[in-house]
């Protein structure tokens, strides 16, 4: 894919054989030379994989985003000399996660297309009609509500609820990037709620704030925790994280 690049200055288009076929090929210019230089080379390509980086390298998808964005910000904090940061490739891959089955992956012209170019229009539309209740609202809650946003998570028949009692202090500035200065006291679960409305108005979204706890539960009941696809868990407290456990763990 480098090596593509060089040449074109720029990745393969997405999902387009011909520019696939042409890394392909280059992976087997380079690692003739790499033999012939007597250098460490691979007695087979797996073609396969080779076609696959190359098909969908073009694609920002938020959840493998996130996790290179994450592994970047630990390495980079590991320079401060606490930790050994790596000092060699890293690899990782989710080719697993892609369809078996035929799939529709054109393109709507939109912000999502680049997921759909990859796991294609049945598997987005499963997210868009997706219930999903997040609780907390914090530095997590920030990172977690983005993400479903970017995804299309709740943009049809589904929703995003935020869920956090507390309201907005100068030190969940740092760590909640939703949140600003200008939302000091106000309440966490509205100021993620209306950041990610900005950011994606299609998404359905709500607010409710409350504490998710014991004492609480009277206030969410059984057919409100039954209606939900997923629960994500972004609390940093063991009582909320009981009461979650309670409530999603059979």
């Amino acid at each position: 894919i480098i090596k593509y690049y060089e040449a074109h200055s720029n990745l393969p288009k997405l999902n387009n054989p011909e520019d696939a076929r042409e890394a392909l090929s280059l992976a087997h210019k380079l690692n003739k030379s790499l033999q012939t230089a007597k250098e460490l080379f691979l007695s087979k390509i797996e073609s396969e994989l080779i076609m696959n980086m190359a098909l969908y390298s073009k694609a920002q998808v938020t959840s493998m985003s996130s996790f290179f964005g994450g592994i970047a910000a630990q390495e980079g904090l590991k320079f401060a000399g606490k930790y050994t940061p790596l000092h060699q490739w890293f690899h990782y891959d989710s080719f697993d996660s892609l369809p078996t089955a035929k799939i529709d992956r054109s393109p709507l012209v939109s912000r999502y297309d680049d997921f759909i170019s990859v796991y294609g229009h049945e598997i987005f539309n499963k997210l868009k009609d997706l219930k999903v209740l997040v609780v907390g609202a914090g530095g997590l809650g920030c990172e977690f509500a983005k993400a479903l946003s970017i995804l299309g998570v709740g943009t049809g028949k589904g929703k995003v609820a935020i869920v956090d009692g507390d309201s907005v202090s100068a030190c969940n500035i740092p760590n909640g990037f939703l949140m600003k200065e200008s939302n000091l006291n106000q309440y966490k679960a509205n100021v993620v709620a209306d950041a990610i409305k900005a950011a994606n108005p299609d998404v359905n979204v709500s607010a409710l704030v409350k504490f998710v706890e014991s004492s609480s539960e009277e206030l969410f009941s059984d057919e409100a925790w039954e209606s939900q696809d997923i629960i994500v868990s972004a609390v940093n407290n063991l009582r909320a994280r009981s009461s979650l456990d309670t409530r999603s763990v059979w």
